[in-house]
């Protein structure tokens, strides 16, 4: 009998552990995301970034706008809603916390999340499976998003491993 009772208090105690723990993650990112300020983003020229240049070779392709983009506040909400839209929740909130960066003479934010898990054993194997299947799998990634600020039309939006 006492047994049992010790039980269920140690189970009520991890309950509540997990509230606690889950309730802090978020309100600790409401609390970074609410201290971000334009000059806390790092700048970047993207006219010098080949790489992210190759992505936005056709932004007429995409007919998608966030509204103006005048703070990371602005950036992290909205594009985490077109991502959350695009590739659901559940993929979407372990890659917090996200990485901005803002071009001032283009007007244009980049912003990107940070895998949650080690990916690079978990596309090795993805890779083997497609190559058998002759089918591409869509799972976890990082995703990507440019934006031109004055009116929030996404140049690109995307999510690779």
């Amino acid at each position: 009998m006492r047994i049992r009772a010790l039980v269920r208090f140690m189970i009520a105690i991890m309950l509540i552990c997990v509230i606690i723990a889950t309730t802090g993650c978020e309100a600790y990112y409401d609390r970074k995301l609410d201290e971000m300020t334009l000059e806390s983003v790092q700048e970047f020229d993207i006219s010098q970034d080949e790489y992210y240049m190759e992505r936005i070779a056709n932004p007429e392709d995409l007919d998608i706008y966030l509204g103006a983009i005048e703070s990371p506040k602005d950036l992290m909400e909205n594009g985490e809603a077109l991502w959350i839209q695009m590739y659901g929740e559940e993929s979407i909130k372990p890659d917090r916390p996200y990485y901005i960066y803002y071009d001032k003479k283009a007007d244009i934010w980049l912003m990107y999340g940070e895998p949650g898990y080690e990916i690079q054993p978990i596309k090795r194997w993805i890779d083997s499976i497609e190559e058998k299947l002759h089918h591409p799998i869509i799972l976890g990634g990082i995703e990507y998003i440019i934006v031109q600020g004055s009116d929030g039309k996404v140049l690109a939006v995307w999510r690779e491993f």
